[in-house]
């Protein structure tokens, strides 16, 4: 699926920079350290990406109100846009493996995926 995702993704972003615009989406305005520390990398890793969000109108910057030494990273309504329009196609490709299975066979993958995620 990951696979067939990539061939379809039909986006101005790359794919690690549409994750960090729904990292930003999903949890409000973020410092780039707690950004990074979600994605797993450094810092210095995801601000090139960052700028070309930016660049897009999907992010802005913020001075932190309590430090004025943090930026904070915000999505803008474009963002809130282009990550609806992601959604949309991940929906469909999603719908589409879905809808070759029966509702028995979602329901035991289910049953399946739970057992796995369970401590």
């Amino acid at each position: 699926m990951a696979h067939e995702f990539a061939n379809n993704y039909k986006s101005e972003m790359t794919i690690p920079q549409s994750i960090i615009l729904f990292i930003i989406r999903d949890n409000g305005p973020l410092k780039v350290t707690a950004l990074a520390e979600q994605m797993g990398v450094k810092p210095s890793a995801i601000s090139v990406m960052i700028d070309r969000l930016v660049l897009l109108d999907f992010v802005v910057r913020l001075p932190d109100h309590n430090d004025r030494r943090v930026v904070l990273l915000q999505i803008t309504d474009a963002g809130r846009a282009a990550s609806k329009r992601l959604e949309e196609q991940n929906n469909e490709l999603i719908g589409q493996y879905f809808s070759k299975l029966s509702v028995d066979e979602i329901e035991n993958m289910l049953v399946t995926l739970e057992k796995i995620i369970k401590d």
